[in-house]
């Protein structure tokens, strides 16, 4: 059976969403993926918040990453694919519940 094909209570994610292509894809992806009630856990580094701060970040120098999420993205990406934002701590570390 496809992984497809199912539908998961937990999906986690360890530094993954920086080298998403298209995010909107990805994030409909699992929430499609998600039942109802299931938990999407996810790491990724948040942006900084300066322009300057963003140019010497060394995340940045890994070609690899193309993504680049503040905490407010991630909210609004949730929101947009049903996953509800219950925990933040607007550095690292995020968890989403399928509403």
């Amino acid at each position: 059976m496809d992984y497809k094909e199912k539908k998961y209570d937990l999906i986690t994610s360890t530094e993954v969403f920086e080298h998403f292509k298209n995010p909107l894809k990805e994030f409909r992806k699992l929430s499609n993926l998600l039942k109802k009630g299931g938990i999407l856990s996810v790491m990724t580094l948040m942006r900084p918040k300066t322009r300057k701060d963003f140019i010497d970040w060394w995340y940045i120098r890994d070609k690899t990453h193309i993504a680049f999420y503040s905490p407010k993205t991630l909210y609004l990406l949730g929101k947009k694919f049903g996953l509800k934002m219950i925990y933040n701590n607007n550095e690292r570390y995020i968890t989403y519940k399928k509403v």
